[in-house]
């Protein structure tokens, strides 16, 4: 596996198993987990996000790009 997929799997682990709570260089920042589900394999994905929050906005940043992430009282999330 590649050094980024056992990097997310350690974060991962560590968040589970301190109740979101991560260590190392992400321990000041808030992570989430957020798990999607391949259209065509129906596999279920999970990776850490760090974010930052505007209200009941969220914000995820990325080398490329920032994207809006909307929570809904129903637990959908919407992107931008």
């Amino acid at each position: 596996m590649s050094e980024l997929h056992d990097f997310n799997q350690g974060v991962i682990s560590e968040f589970r198993a301190n109740h979101g709570k991560v260590g190392g260089q992400l321990a000041t920042m808030p992570v989430l987990l957020l798990t999607t589900t391949g259209a065509k394999s129906g596999r279920a994905l999970t990776r850490p996000l760090v974010y930052t929050t505007d209200g009941d906005r969220l914000f995820r940043s990325c080398t490329c790009s920032v994207r809006i992430i909307e929570l809904d009282l129903s637990g959908d999330i919407h992107m931008k």
